[in-house]
């Protein structure tokens, strides 16, 4: 709700013992947040992590137990189509047998109820977790398929897929007939947002006048001295919570801004580790030492000033961490800026100092949001500077980090965190 931004909220509660055990079933936080999980995770308050992952991702080598759980492609599931106007439902099946001890992430629930039911003699644990059949059906029986139209668990089993049909053109006029009869008989004719403007005064938006507001009245009610983010909207170059500008004393040490756009060779984090996308250019940069290194693209004068060449290993840092790229010298990026695509995998060096081998740029971001009052990342144009390292002195330096097996195409091996 809107009025929840005024609303403040502290934790740990009054009373609350505070968080000690992390069920992670993500293990990709370090891609959207900052390098302030990484001590989350390492917290001496924090006594048991479980990662629940198909894969060996970030966080995953700080879990105490990680229980594999299967693709989509090991287990059967309902699929309902979502930000669509057509509400079809569909039946995924299971293309392959289950690999290795791996199970759904359901069934991986349904057997820790099982056994805490035994234990400590919970049965309404269990009885929150049916057999997955079972589940989906109750799943199923709450949507449109079922309740609108009438198609039995059954017959979806039969048919896979229900798509709802068109409606006739009958059913589109008598459709136009209702909305004329709400709006007007010319609501289709008068320009946008017609309904907003012949709405009497004050009605018609969530904010307290009801208006476009250029002043924000319930900033000026509640925060009305918070200059990073004031009443009426202006350029803040920075302030108290952060201060990732070249117009702050820092950029005098830090004087590249850096850009962190969405990857064109993977969504978010998924599809970082298809090694045939490696060969592309844009996509990693194989390094001296044979690590395919994330990109960080940096203008030809700002890669001169600091004695840097296409294909060199380099760290991009600042006072939170330091990231290992490999230099893409190119004029597709302005002077005075450097380029690293988020999401790449992490490969954690270090922890103190933080230093990544696999390019998780995000540890380099500010652990603040954007003002002390809102809710919301600063996860671009901060400041960094970047150097070539010399990364024979580094593998001296951390001998066990440089020292994992690796594979030529792929990175770290399973075998060098995983025991037993």
């Amino acid at each position: 709700l809107r009025e929840d931004q005024f609303k403040k909220y502290v934790f740990p509660p009054e009373g609350h013992p505070g968080i000690h055990m992390i069920w992670n079933a993500n293990c990709c936080y370090i891609t959207c947040w900052n390098g302030k999980i990484l001590e989350a995770f390492r917290s001496p308050q924090i006594e048991f992590i479980v990662a629940v992952s198909p894969w060996l991702e970030n966080e995953a080598v700080f879990a105490d137990i990680i229980l594999p759980a299967q693709t989509i492609f090991e287990h059967e599931d309902l699929i309902q189509t979502t930000r669509a106007a057509v509400g079809a439902v569909a039946l995924q099946e299971k293309c392959i047998d289950p690999i290795g001890e791996s199970k759904s992430d359901y069934e991986i629930c349904r057997m820790l109820a099982e056994r805490l039911t035994k234990e400590f003699n919970r049965p309404e644990l269990l009885e929150a977790f049916p057999p997955p059949e079972e589940f989906m059906k109750s799943l199923y029986e709450k949507t449109y398929a079922f309740t609108k139209y009438g198609l039995s668990w059954e017959k979806l089993k039969e048919r896979k897929v229900f798509i709802p049909d068109h409606p006739t053109w009958e059913e589109w006029k008598q459709i136009q007939n209702d909305i004329a009869a709400k709006y007007g008989p010319t609501w289709g004719s008068k320009p946008g947002l017609t309904w907003f403007y012949e709405l009497p005064e004050g009605k018609g938006l969530e904010t307290p006048t009801g208006k476009l507001e250029i002043v924000s009245t319930g900033l000026a009610k509640h925060f009305p001295d918070d200059e990073e983010r004031p009443p009426l909207p202006r350029f803040i170059p920075y302030g108290e919570t952060h201060q990732e500008s070249l117009f702050h004393p820092r950029a005098k040490k830090y004087p590249l801004l850096l850009v962190s756009n969405h990857p064109r060779w993977r969504f978010h984090a998924q599809g970082d580790d298809i090694t045939w996308l490696r060969e592309i250019p844009t996509c990693k940069v194989r390094g001296s030492d044979g690590y395919w290194y994330e990109p960080v693209w940096i203008h030809p004068s700002d890669a001169v000033k600091r004695g840097i060449k296409h294909g060199d290993i380099v760290k991009v840092y600042n006072e939170r961490g330091a990231v290992l790229c490999g230099a893409y010298v190119t004029e597709r990026i302005m002077p005075g800026c450097i380029l690293v695509h988020h999401g790449s995998r992490a490969d954690i060096i270090s922890t103190d100092p933080l230093i990544d081998r696999g390019g998780a740029i995000d540890i380099l971001m500010p652990p603040r949001p954007i003002s002390k009052n809102t809710v919301g990342q600063v996860c671009n144009g901060i400041l960094v500077e970047v150097e070539k390292v010399n990364i024979s002195e580094l593998m001296e330096k951390y001998p066990n980090a440089f020292g994992r097996k690796l594979h030529k195409d792929t990175g770290p091996y399973y075998e060098s965190w995983v025991v037993g």
